[in-house]
């Protein structure tokens, strides 16, 4: 058994009914309630699964995540319902595989590797704007969404999916659908995909649409050859080959990495640009830094990519924004062999749930936590971080491996859409409830674009 050393409370115990309840309230008031009513260690018992324990102090989050990542994993029952839609990539995959698979991978996002995509990112958001006219009200969301996805296909295919890519997308949206419908319901992710629901057929039906484009771009790079092919994600990891054996992923396994990259690719960068705009338009004074500091380094002109380090603001803005929003407002892991913390002995199959959206309101690190403070950002603030504090992109062996590329989009696009339009909300956004506050707003939401020209 691995002891973790840090102090902490025996748990104390809540009701299925009671957590249920809470839940009807947003992330925020249900991680912070749960925290001031029962404690910084409470457990909740769960048929199928047992106990589930949820987390808040940060040494606590940290030897679950980082110094015992040896004896926690991703859930299996989560695992199983990812892998009928994900198959075996990283998102869904344990154990060895996924060490194996991480291993392969890494080196495609390495920081050097990232910036070969920015051309692409100036494309598409280019794109976007040559759309936007001033007053112009568009739905932020959903041009964030399409904007992303633009980016993450072109980043994995380049041009070759742009005759499918309709296809593609509906694809993705069928299987996100009903992968949102079966998991809401514990019953309903427990039943075989075969099942004739309806999530379960619009499941099918995306998984079908995506697996016969995505043979069909392999296919093609196969035929062509590495030198011939495009210097794209696809190509990089089709040709990639394990250290140790020297093998190349297996088609199979190749269309599960691609297709998680495809759905986690956008969804969460889209998400953090739509909370951006809408805390930008809350916050004035802050957005008016933003510009100033946009209009000193670009007069104007779009942002490239030797820009972004002269631009420490749009960097402090994604930072506050995924410390008030987290991708993941919560995380989940099983124990898979024995795990002591402080005096605290942890099962095999026991759950924990750890939120970043808690942690990140910490009132002892944060001054005035639920205010959107760009500004505490300045250098070396986030290095001063006590550990657990801020993990929006997860910590330990399980980081989000793309978290390079989806930050440099981030301030990208923040940057080059805020250098030519200001964001107004005539309507505050409806945040999600409950669980739904992981996907961002839960109804489209309208805002009227004005055009930045003639103010500076």
């Amino acid at each position: 058994m691995t002891t973790a050393k840090t102090a902490t409370q025996n748990p104390s115990r809540i009701s299925l009914s009671e957590t249920r309840r809470r839940l009807n309230s947003d992330g925020v008031l249900f991680a912070q309630g749960i925290q001031r009513d029962f404690g910084d260690a409470v457990y909740f018992n769960v048929p199928v699964i047992g106990r589930v324990y949820m987390l808040f102090r940060p040494q606590d989050i940290h030897a679950v995540l980082v110094s015992g990542a040896d004896h926690v994993d991703k859930p299996r029952l989560i695992r199983r319902v990812l892998r009928s839609s994900f198959g075996e990539g990283l998102f869904s995959s344990g154990g060895a595989l996924w060490k194996k698979q991480r291993k392969l991978i890494q080196p495609t996002f390495r920081h050097d590797r990232v910036g070969q995509y920015i051309s692409r990112m100036e494309t598409h958001t280019e794109k976007l704007l040559s759309q936007w006219h001033d007053g112009d009200t568009r739905i932020i969301d959903a041009d964030m969404h399409h904007l992303t996805f633009e980016i993450v296909m072109d980043s994995l295919f380049t041009t070759d999916a742009s005759a499918n890519s309709q296809q593609l997308a509906q694809g993705v949206r069928d299987l996100g659908e009903g992968l949102a419908q079966q998991s809401m319901n514990i019953m309903v992710a427990l039943l075989p995909d075969w099942t004739p629901l309806p999530a379960m057929r619009k499941k099918r039906r995306g998984i079908a649409t995506i697996d016969t484009l995505i043979h069909e771009m392999v296919s093609q790079r196969q035929a062509l050859g590495e030198a011939n092919s495009p210097p794209d994600l696809l190509t990089a990891m089709l040709f990639a080959q394990d250290a140790e054996t020297g093998e190349p992923m297996s088609e199979r396994q190749l269309r599960d990495e691609v297709l998680t990259m495809v759905i986690a690719g956008h969804e969460t960068t889209a998400n953090t640009l739509s909370w951006a705009w809408a805390y930008l338009a809350q916050n004035p004074s802050v957005e008016a830094k933003l510009h100033a500091e946009l209009d000193s380094v670009l007069g104007g002109r779009l942002p490239a990519l030797h820009d972004l380090p002269n631009l420490p603001y749009v960097s402090n803005v994604i930072k506050e924004t995924l410390r008030l929003s987290p991708p993941a407002w919560f995380i989940q892991r099983e124990v898979t062999s024995a795990l002591a913390i402080g005096e605290t002995e942890y099962r095999k199959g026991d759950w924990f749930m750890l939120f970043p959206i808690a942690a990140h309101r910490d009132s002892s690190v944060y001054e005035q936590p639920d205010e959107f403070m760009p500004e505490r950002w300045s250098e070396g603030f986030e290095k001063s971080l006590p550990k657990g504090t801020y993990f929006p992109f997860g910590m330990g062996p399980r980081v989000c491996i793309g978290n390079g590329f989806a930050m440099l989009e981030a301030q990208y696009v923040l940057a080059a859409i805020a250098s030519r339009y200001r964001i107004e909300f005539p309507v505050q956004p409806a945040f999600g409830k409950g669980f739904t506050l992981a996907l961002g707003f839960n109804k489209p939401t309208s805002v009227i674009v004005y055009s930045r020209d003639g103010q500076k």
